[in-house]
This record gives C-alpha cells, structure tokens and sequence, in this order.
C-alpha cells in the first residue's frame, strides 16, 4: 500500500510540473512589437464556419508516419468521440505495431471571433510571454506559437485558432525525441493539414 502511495505521488508531482512548470510572469515585459506577424498572410484557405466537426480528414497518415518513422511507429488511428470544445480530431500513434504502445494527439480549432476591440497581435504577445517554452513560429497562419514542453503547436487564422499536440514518443521505444523534433513534427503535419 505504502508502494502504491509513493506510485501515485510521483505520478501526481510528474503532471504537475509539466503542466504548470513552464509558466513564467509577465511582470516587466514590454508588449509593443508585432515582429512575429505573419506579414505573408493571404487569408484562409477555409472558414470556420465551413470545417466539420470531425477534423480527421485533415490529419494526413502518411505524414504522420513519415515524421516519426525514426522511432518506430507503424501505424495512425483516429478516435473520432468528442473530447474538447470546437472541432476536433484525436489521434494516435502505435509503436511496433503494438497496441499497448500507444499515444495520443490531437487537432482543434477554436472559434476567434474578432471585434473592433480586439487586438489579436497583443494577446498573443501576452500568451507567448506566459510560457517559458514558447517560441514564435515564422510562416504559419496570421502567428504561430510553439509550446515545447507541451508538444503543442498554436495558428493564429482569421476567426479561430488552430491547437495541435503532437503525440508523445515512449523512450523504452526507441531514442526519444528532443523539442525541436517535435516541434518540426509539429510543424510537418500542420502545413499538411491543407488548411494554411
């Protein structure tokens, strides 16, 4: 029993420092540059008011497998139940074509309606400046921001935002990832997505 409470603990302390161990305040930073605009930005290629629920046909197989080839995964599923608010789509990876060997990602997008008293550009400022492991991502959409210990990629568009988190690589699987693989994963199967 006494295993099982040390077990849970270190679970617990493990989610609390990834998901709140990368914030960092805002206090004294300066928000007065647009430097991560996307200055080449023509527009959407579809409209939120146009995509499906079920965003999976926009999660392209063969470039997932393409970009973790190197670490044994061999084969993409797609749940298509209804997890997070917006539109979706869940994914997963198998490794060595072993079901128990499985991780989980995911696609959404997010309604961003914008009024005249909106300023976008100055929260995502704000979002990037939150987060000790953002990096702004040049080319994709109106703005993009990497979130690496989250394997999270965000896309600022016209009216939504679009959030992919790229699964998880086991490391008893093969040699696992760093950051920047991820985040060129990432970045791979969201330009893939057709909808930049």
């Amino acid at each position: 029993m006494k295993q099982v409470k040390i077990v849970i603990i270190s679970l617990l302390t493990i989610v609390f420092v990834s998901c709140f161990g990368d914030k960092k305040t805002a206090i004294g930073e300066t928000f007065d540059t647009d430097d991560f605009e996307n200055k080449n930005f023509t527009g959407n290629t579809i409209d939120f008011k146009d995509l499906p629920e079920n965003l999976c046909s926009y999660v392209n197989t063969n470039t997932v497998l393409e970009a973790y080839k190197t670490y044994g995964v061999t084969k993409v599923t797609f749940d298509n139940k209804r997890r997070f608010m917006g539109k979706y789509c869940n994914f997963g990876i198998i490794f060595d074509n072993t079901p128990s060997k499985y991780s989980l990602g995911f696609l959404s997008i997010i309604e961003t309606p914008e009024t005249p008293d909106t300023n976008w550009k100055e929260t995502w400022e704000f979002k990037k400046k939150m987060k000790q492991s953002a990096q702004y991502v040049s080319g994709l959409g109106q703005a993009a921001i990497w979130y690496g210990k989250q394997h999270k990629l965000e896309i600022k568009m016209e009216g939504y935002t679009m959030a992919l988190t790229v699964p998880a690589v086991f490391s008893n699987t093969n040699e696992a990832p760093l950051i920047d693989d991820y985040k060129k994963i990432a970045i791979a199967i969201a330009k893939n997505t057709n909808l930049l």
